[in-house]
């Protein structure tokens, strides 16, 4: 169950999503692809998973060398990676307003 909020979005983006690795350290990984597959962005974060939501993977829409993206339709994939869980990955749509 993973969304992003706003969407469509025109500064910054949140990524969230429902779990069950609740007293869990893990490793998100952010991609962010142009329609054509192109990747634009990716960033990996190891956070702690509390509860049953998470709520806090934030994207300002720029790619990794800090460039602002133009307004399009863009797919995202965030990876959730563990010591000792299966790696899980979903992918999704966003849209970047001007």
């Amino acid at each position: 169950n993973l969304y992003n909020y706003p969407n469509p979005f025109t500064g910054k983006t949140w990524f969230r999503f429902k779990h069950n690795l609740s007293d869990n350290e893990v490793t998100l990984t952010l991609q962010v692809f142009k329609m054509d597959g192109t990747m634009v962005y990716t960033r990996d974060e190891v956070v702690f998973l509390e509860g049953n939501t998470f709520n806090g993977l934030e994207w300002n829409g720029r790619t990794l060398y800090n460039e602002k993206l133009p307004p399009g339709l863009y797919v995202y994939r965030v990876i959730i990676s563990g010591e000792t869980e299966v790696t899980v990955s979903n992918t999704s749509k966003l849209l970047i307003f001007p």
